[in-house]
């Protein structure tokens, strides 16, 4: 049930500004979907500096990638063969060293989080938050 609400946000989402390519999120509608975790979670306020943590290395994730993708863009449009794979290799590169940086945070978030709480977080969490897919447990 919890994954279907989320699927749900994730369609609504695609009608609203800050929904890029391959289900990415970005501004108002990464804000509206980590404040959904959040709640789903039922982050204490002995648990609000890890999540403030963890939603700040979303955020930071999320500015890296939308940079890459207009590198990218630009890439496509005027690049050679040899740039445009240059560029595709910098991209992965790039999301490669987001998601290493993403994870101690998210690390910090799982440790304090109930047995309960975990339970959701697997269901949750893993993409970056901010895809629109998810796990399953």
């Amino acid at each position: 049930m919890m994954r279907q609400g989320m699927m749900d946000q994730c369609h609504q989402a695609q009608g609203m500004m800050g929904m890029g390519p391959m289900g990415m999120m970005y501004g108002p509608a990464l804000d509206n979907h980590l404040d959904h975790i959040r709640a789903q979670l039922g982050v204490t306020d002995a648990q609000s500096a890890a999540w403030n943590s963890y939603a700040g290395a979303v955020k930071a994730r999320a500015s890296t990638m939308e940079n890459m993708r207009e590198t990218m863009k630009q890439a496509m449009r005027s690049g050679t063969a040899v740039a445009r794979m240059d560029a595709h290799i910098k991209a992965m590169e790039g999301m490669t060293e987001s998601l290493k940086a993403l994870k101690p945070a998210t690390e910090a978030l799982y440790a304090v989080l109930t047995p309960e709480q975990k339970q959701k977080a697997d269901a949750l969490l893993g993409t970056g938050a901010m895809m629109c897919t998810f796990n399953t447990p």
